[in-house]
């Protein structure tokens, strides 16, 4: 056991059989019935019949406990071991996976066994390696993760695997400047990937005059207005950009109480950006609500 995330002996990512790789070793995580290590998780020294038994196969359950479901067990981590159990789903059994990915690379083994789908926590961009070691909560760039969350989370959530490559036409400027930092992705292995949550949208649009209003969203469906949770001064100006209408950091922010609870409301972010110096695009991550937004709903003036 180590309480280093980056530590070498601690990488792991799964193969398509189901079964855990330990990256340094290139060996299998097995469960041992050695007498020495009984119930106890083991690594084997590389690629042997025995470490493709297909009883290693493990998933994640709902409560985030790693399971052997062709032997009944779970992993729980101890002092120095991590010691398979005959019962699940107590918070001392609790895992999470995670990846620190540098800017200007492609993400790595960040991904579910292929039974299972991705449900990303967080993933924040920030100074998470520090001397080779995880540094995790130190100097996060609010600005910058605010657009890698929205980003990993509606590109990834609910697929497999993660593939992204972490450059400026994925956190470009004003929201991502500095370039020295890196994504810090966490999430958890799920059986199913059905969701309500929005991530595309054909038509954007502001409900008072051309250019101010509500902001709302078309799911291809309904109209739904947007609660974006960071609306600010670039949010807006970049959004207007986006609709085709003069942009301007001069204009204030207005938030709205609202209290129209027939109308349809998405939480979330909607966060535009330029992707050409007269192109832009807009990352989307919304989740369909009826429930009175607090304090109030964004509303844009171009």
């Amino acid at each position: 056991m180590t309480n280093n995330c980056l530590n070498d002996k601690a990488q792991f990512r799964y193969l398509d059989s189901e079964l855990l790789n330990n990256i340094e070793t290139n060996g299998t995580l097995v469960y041992s019935r050695n007498s020495e290590y009984s119930r106890r998780w083991a690594v084997c020294k590389g690629v042997s019949s025995a470490a493709n038994n297909p009883d290693y196969r493990l998933k994640q359950t709902n409560a985030g406990s790693l399971f052997l479901y062709n032997m009944g067990v779970c992993a729980e981590p101890s002092t120095k071991y991590v010691a398979m159990k005959p019962y699940c789903d107590t918070t001392e059994q609790k895992f999470t996976f995670g990846s620190v990915t540098n800017y200007g690379t492609k993400m790595e083994n960040v991904h579910c066994s292929p039974r299972q789908h991705m449900a990303i926590k967080r993933a924040d961009y920030g100074d998470f390696s520090k001397n080779g070691a995880f540094n995790d909560n130190k100097n996060i760039d609010m600005s910058c993760s605010a657009l890698t969350n929205c980003q990993v989370k509606s590109r990834c959530g609910g697929k497999r695997s993660c593939e992204l490559f972490l450059d400026n036409n994925l956190l470009p400027s004003p929201y991502c400047s500095n370039t020295s930092k890196e994504i810090y992705t966490e999430y958890n292995c799920v059986d199913s990937d059905r969701s309500t949550i929005i991530t595309a949208v054909p038509n954007i649009r502001l409900t008072g005059l051309p250019y101010q209003g509500y902001i709302q969203v078309n799911d291809g469906s309904t109209w739904k207005y947007v609660n974006e949770k960071h609306w600010d001064k670039i949010r807006q100006k970049m959004l207007c950009q986006h609709l085709g209408f003069k942009e301007t950091d001069a204009n204030p922010i207005y938030i709205y109480a609202w209290s129209q609870r027939s109308y349809n409301i998405a939480t979330g972010n909607l966060i535009c950006y330029n992707i050409q110096p007269s192109k832009t695009s807009c990352c989307i991550r919304l989740v369909p609500s009826t429930s009175n937004p607090a304090p109030g709903l964004p509303y844009a003036k171009c």
